[in-house]
């Protein structure tokens, strides 16, 4: 419906935005907008279709061939994200530079933790790894966003968890999550969000005095001294480590896209011409510590290098990684 609606109202759209543009002066940032929701739009309605299409092709409700019909919607799942991307990029003349990017990313199981600083940045796994690297990449979404056709439908169908908002720490998605890392094929990956939500002073603020609540001193420190990122949440990340101790961990750190959290940011032209600075780094399996104290003090440490980037450092970020056990 909103397709439909949207294609019919098209050219009176059009024209009331350039009018709107030649008072508001923001580089043509509605008509911008308009051509990204047209992307979009266009982008659903056809990811529903190939995905219907694929349904039936592998036998419907009685089929048998579930592995084909996986293998199809992850083929969907890139052909969907690169093409938001793409129309992002385009749309908005935004450009991506990589100041640091490891090597032999994708050559094993990945357990990725990205910053999130914007409702855009979901797409930056995919444009960087899943769809350059042909690898299949789990998501976990918050909830809210299974309110979206395509992404509900192969996200439900490929595995991606939808967590709760008010989830928190709790044990349930502590559960699912290490079983969906668990159940990592070669080459396949998943994604999290360690902070959970995006920055704001005021998150910060509410995090810190949560975390003060816990009386461990030490934890207290390590997310006090943090100034650019909220402090990671601990249970998701660990719950995966623990579930894939044969995954490598890239941290994938950006900057950019701060200060665009809702779609009124991007008619307001805060994307236009932006460039998105990308850092990361990744840790050997072997690398990664296996006693919980000693994950924390590492997920902090790593989590502490993307803050100083983003504070103005941007000296090459060395991973942290697992102390050798003294003999």
């Amino acid at each position: 419906m909103a397709f439909v609606v949207f294609f019919a109202l098209s050219p009176v759209l059009l024209v009331a935005s350039a009018i709107a543009e030649l008072v508001r002066r923001d580089r043509w940032a509605l008509l911008r907008s308009f051509a990204m929701i047209g992307v979009y739009l266009v982008s659903e309605v056809v990811g529903i279709l190939i995905a219907l299409g694929m349904w039936f092709a592998s036998g419907g409700p009685f089929g048998s061939g579930s592995q084909l019909r996986r293998r199809w919607f992850i083929v969907l799942q890139r052909w969907w994200t690169g093409s938001l991307f793409w129309g992002i990029r385009r749309c908005f003349s935004m450009k991506v530079e990589i100041e640091q990017w490891p090597d032999q990313v994708g050559e094993r199981k990945l357990l990725i933790m990205l910053r999130h600083a914007s409702i855009l940045d979901t797409l930056l796994s995919a444009a960087l790894i899943a769809n350059p690297l042909r690898m299949h990449l789990l998501y976990v979404f918050k909830r809210e966003l299974r309110t979206d056709p395509c992404l509900d439908i192969a996200g439900t169908l490929l595995g991606c968890h939808f967590v709760s908002r008010d989830a928190g720490e709790g044990e349930r998605e502590g559960r699912i999550l290490h079983a969906l890392a668990e159940n990592l094929r070669e080459r396949e990956g998943v994604i999290i969000y360690p902070e959970g939500t995006r920055w704001t002073p005021n998150k910060h603020a509410r995090v810190l005095a949560r975390i003060a609540k816990s009386g461990d001193e030490q934890l207290v420190a390590r997310a006090s001294a943090l100034e650019n990122l909220l402090p990671p949440r601990l249970n998701g990340p660990l719950a995966l480590i623990d579930g894939a101790p044969d995954a490598d961990v890239l941290f994938l750190g950006h900057q950019g896209f701060e200060g665009i959290e809702k779609p009124q940011d991007v008619m307001k032209g805060a994307i236009v011409g932006k460039t998105i600075r990308i850092k990361a780094w990744r840790i050997d399996a072997a690398d990664v510590p296996r006693d919980r104290d000693d994950q924390i003090a590492w997920l902090y440490e790593n989590w502490s290098r993307m803050d100083a980037w983003l504070g103005g450092d941007n000296s090459p970020i060395e991973p942290a990684v697992a102390q050798a056990p003294v003999a």
